[in-house]
């Protein structure tokens, strides 16, 4: 809370997009912890902090995809930040950090995956098209159970309501057994 009361939310924000690895590891630790706060979940949207964030997913640095990763799975809590996730181009990213040699980052990247799944707009059809539905069934095996229980409600969200076009595919690709 301090941090947020002193005004360190901005500064964090724009050490993100710093060119310094270890700098925007840092931050991106740091935001990752702020972002579980709801007041530091809209400062991050107000100060552009998401599409920083989805960029450090596709970095050289998998320690700072982790925490882009975690900062993101608090961020999708809100409406207006799940909106600002898509738009900034996280879907192909985060299909990409499911593949991850990080346990956590699969985890998260798979929670916000399975956000996303469950909302209208497109959104399925781009998780589709990144090519989602193979390693989301793959993480069915994970050795993770909350990352089988994200993997899970991603691809249950790709199936459900009107959208659900996705079921003969899903099966298809072996979804079942697992």
């Amino acid at each position: 809370q301090a941090i947020l009361d002193g005004g360190g939310m901005k500064p964090l924000v724009n050490i993100l997009s710093s060119k310094n690895v270890e700098a925007h590891t840092f931050a991106a630790n740091a935001v990752g912890h702020l972002a579980a706060n709801t007041v530091a979940q809209k400062l991050i949207g107000d100060y552009n902090g998401i599409h920083p964030l989805v960029c450090l997913l596709r970095g050289e640095s998998v320690e700072a995809a982790r925490h882009a990763a975690i900062a993101l799975w608090h961020l999708e809590a809100t409406g207006d930040n799940k909106g600002a996730i898509v738009k900034a181009g996280a879907i192909p990213p985060l299909v990409g950090a499911l593949r991850s040699d990080m346990a956590d980052t699969r985890e998260y990247a798979a929670a916000v995956i399975s956000a996303i799944s469950r909302t209208q707009g497109g959104h399925k059809k781009a998780i589709f098209r990144a090519g989602g539905i193979g390693p989301l069934i793959e993480l069915l095996s994970d050795s993770s159970i909350m990352t089988q229980r994200h993997a899970a409600c991603a691809l249950w969200g790709l199936v459900e309501g009107k959208e659900g076009v996705y079921a003969a595919k899903l099966v298809e690709m072996g979804a079942v057994a697992p």
